[in-house]
């Protein structure tokens, strides 16, 4: 296999396609590099032409499971009466923020989404 068809390949790996859609998501575990990382454990990220109504739908699926949140910015427990929410969306990325319950959740209906 040539170098460039391993590239493909790996890369592939780290990119699951949401096959409802034309859409791809991209499951990341934060460290110090991301934003977010204080408060929250993995990002996922929507890239593809189909990514916005799949962001939109992920984001209010959570919603509905796990109750309000917001921009990752205001994602504090100041401002939910000192309860860390389980997650929260970055606009601009068009990715979602997960930790605990809420990350377990989500990797079980991504599987669905399939």
């Amino acid at each position: 296999m040539s170098r460039k068809a391993q590239t493909s390949a790996a890369w592939s790996r780290h990119r699951p396609r949401c096959y409802a859609c034309a859409c791809m998501m991209k499951l990341q575990k934060l460290d110090r590099r991301y934003d977010g990382n204080d408060r929250f454990t993995h990002r996922v990220e929507f890239y593809g032409q189909d990514r916005v109504p799949q962001w939109i739908k992920t984001r209010n699926w959570l919603w509905t499971q796990f109750g309000a949140s917001s921009e990752l910015c205001f994602a504090r427990p100041h401002y939910f009466d000192g309860e860390q929410p389980k997650w929260a969306w970055d606009s601009e990325k068009s990715s979602v923020y997960l930790i605990d319950e809420a990350l377990a959740m989500f990797l079980l209906k991504w599987e669905s989404w399939k």
